[in-house]
């Protein structure tokens, strides 16, 4: 038997940066679940005053409208009492719960040539990770990957604007695998613009000195974007 579930949407909404929409993501029961046990493991004390919602059983239980209501509120007040801790947004099982899935599939999308979807799934994801302080790590690689996507659909300028917001982020995170792929693909982006890359270039330059990494013995933009979740 295929008993129906029940998908909850969740709208996360935050304005930073270039970060100016709103977020959606769709999750069941068992999402939720799964990271209420994983942060209740590791951070026991922070979820002592959280009531979490239990199975409910039958046939068509999951579909009840009391029953959604209910988990609705119940979810809504657990994910308002964690989600402001630091230590609970680098929590692996958040990440998962809130970015990963999306990410992999948008990887996925851009490794088929699907790019629209793809980039539809990036953004979003882009958003929740702005908005819920991931890893600066991680944005930049998301970053990356839209940049990708917009250069596929000749769209410079947008590819440009994303690769700028990286690179600032790169500069407040250190060294980067990202540094030299993204500084290459702006330089370039900035000559299908006609803009000037002076200044640029001389950067792409220092930072090969300072790394010791040639630009066409590093990853190119795209390559990293696609190996990203490749174990």
């Amino acid at each position: 038997l295929i008993f129906p579930f029940q998908f909850y949407s969740l709208m996360v909404l935050k304005t930073d940066g270039v970060d100016v929409d709103k977020a959606m993501i769709e999750r069941r029961y068992s999402d939720f679940a799964t990271l209420y046990k994983a942060l209740k493991k590791d951070h026991p004390s922070l979820l002592e005053k959280v009531a979490f919602p239990g199975k409910v059983f039958g046939r068509k239980s999951n579909i009840n409208p009391e029953v959604i209501e209910a988990r609705q509120s119940a979810f809504e007040s657990f994910l308002q009492k964690i989600y402001h801790h630091k230590e609970v947004c680098l929590h692996p099982a958040f990440r998962e719960f809130f970015f990963l899935p999306e990410l992999r599939e948008a990887t996925e999308n851009l490794k088929g040539g699907e790019l629209k979807h793809s980039l539809k799934l990036l953004l979003n994801s882009l958003h929740l990770q702005m908005k819920l302080c991931d890893q600066v790590r991680e944005i930049i690689a998301t970053l990356s990957a839209i940049v990708v996507v917009h250069e596929a659909q000749s769209k410079f300028e947008e590819a440009e604007r994303y690769a700028t917001v990286a690179l600032e982020l790169i500069q407040e995170a250190n060294f980067s695998s990202y540094l030299i792929p993204l500084m290459d693909t702006a330089v370039k982006l900035k000559w299908k613009l006609q803009k000037d890359k002076t200044a640029l270039e001389k950067r792409l330059v220092q930072a090969q000195r300072t790394s010791g990494i040639d630009v066409d013995c590093s990853f190119t933009l795209r390559e990293l974007a696609v190996t990203r979740f490749n174990k």
